[in-house]
């Protein structure tokens, strides 16, 4: 791609140099922004306040730099400032959105207890050295070398097998979260 450099000065305005400039880097600032923030709808707004601050700012623009480079960077600064309004926003500014987190968290409760009670379910259908091994290593925090020691076996043996085990318990829980009861 070729390079915007500005060749005639900077007027006290500076508004012609934009407009000859602008509509060229435009299409490059909005899918950087968009691949910042991946939502058309914040793009758009934050592609609003990079001309009006590049318009605003045009006067201090270097006329020996790519203007697209320097858009970019005004961009990247009204990301940043536009991720920063975003998390600073109170919610009283959005009262149903209150009630929308308390049904998310309760409904987010209510699959964790559901995946719990599958979970319990299915290590109990576990082989008993099976139910060892989850019980050293999650219950009572050994490391492999730990497990390899106390159960005399070597720390490789150890992996796989707890790694075939949690692809038991997953698909145990899997299956019992989908209905079928079955591993």
């Amino acid at each position: 791609m070729e390079a915007l450099l500005v060749q005639e000065p900077v007027g006290a305005d500076g508004s012609a140099l934009f407009d000859a400039y602008w509509p060229l880097a435009q299409p490059i600032v909005r899918n950087y922004i968009l691949g910042l923030l991946g939502r058309r709808g914040a793009t758009d707004e934050v592609v609003q306040e990079v001309a009006y601050t590049c318009l605003r700012r045009i006067a201090t623009f270097d006329s020996s730099r790519d203007f697209t480079a320097w858009a970019l960077g005004v961009a990247r600064l009204e990301v940043f400032t536009h991720r920063r309004r975003q998390i600073l926003l109170p919610l009283g500014d959005f009262p149903d959105l209150e009630v929308a987190m308390s049904d998310v968290q309760e409904i987010t409760a209510n699959q964790d207890d559901l995946r719990r009670k599958a979970l319990l379910t299915c290590q109990e259908r576990l082989s008993e050295q099976h139910r060892r091994f989850i019980d050293l290593r999650y219950g009572e925090n050994c490391s492999h070398d730990e497990m390899a020691e106390r159960l005399s076996m070597r720390v490789g043996t150890i992996k796989v097998a707890l790694s075939r085990i949690r692809t038991l318990l997953r698909e145990c829980v899997e299956h019992r979260l989908a209905g079928t009861g079955a591993p």
